[in-house]
């Protein structure tokens, strides 16, 4: 099985490009997060098309790179307001990195969905 830089053609390279753009959103300082998660509105259809691309992959390390994408688009989702869309990925990637693993799943993703649980209980 190949790793993240092995694979999966265009769609292989879209995952990797969109988790690599919001990770770097992470190093930001906040003015320039902001900015950055602004540019995320015209890049949801990529986005979204690396995350169903990661949940049919078998390889681990391409489920992997979806839970990467999915927790450093979680301040974005609660930021816009669209934490619906992030609970409905992570635990979704979350189960498919289980059903391929050691059953552990990905530490920072499954706090990521515990995260935005919570907000949306208190939301509501």
């Amino acid at each position: 099985m190949g790793g993240w830089g092995e694979g999966g053609g265009a769609q292989g390279e879209n995952a990797r490009y969109c988790a690599e753009y919001t990770e770097e959103a992470e190093e930001l300082p906040p003015p320039a997060r902001s900015a950055r998660y602004r540019s995320y509105v015209a890049e949801l259809d990529n986005f979204r098309a690396a995350l169903r691309w990661t949940m049919q992959r078998m390889d681990v390390a391409d489920i992997q790179l979806g839970l990467r994408l999915a927790g450093t688009l979680g301040p974005y989702w609660y930021a816009s307001g669209r934490l619906s869309e992030g609970q409905m990925w992570l635990p979704e990637l979350l189960a498919r990195a289980d059903e391929h693993s050691d059953g552990h799943g990905d530490e920072r993703a499954h706090n990521d969905a515990a995260s935005l649980n919570d907000t949306r209980a208190q939301s509501t």
